[in-house]
């Protein structure tokens, strides 16, 4: 990243309760309260290892800026409103119960 200039703002899809969370869940249950984070690792690394050198080439830093680059017009606009739906509301309330 050295050498990249920002021009506009980026952002992610981490939310920043989710270490609270977590935190919340492996203190009152143990470590097995926290089985849907620990089930999904091997998934992920493997999905880092795939697809890492793919997501290097393009240039983008975030998810959102990818999409901007695949799509464009409408189709972008909704697919942006959507993810920000299912992230922002359901996953949110889904992660705080």
């Amino acid at each position: 990243m050295v050498g990249r200039r920002f021009h506009r703002r980026h952002h992610t899809t981490f939310a920043a309760d989710t270490p609270l969370v977590v935190t919340g869940e492996t203190a009152t249950r143990g470590l097995s309260g926290s089985w849907l984070w620990i089930s999904w690792i091997g998934v992920h690394a493997a999905a880092f290892v795939f697809f890492a050198s793919k997501w290097s080439k393009s240039g983008a830093l975030t998810d959102t800026e990818l999409v901007e680059m695949r799509y464009s017009g409408t189709e972008a606009r909704l697919l942006r409103s959507t993810r920000a739906v299912v992230y922002g509301l359901i996953v949110n309330a889904i992660i705080l119960g």
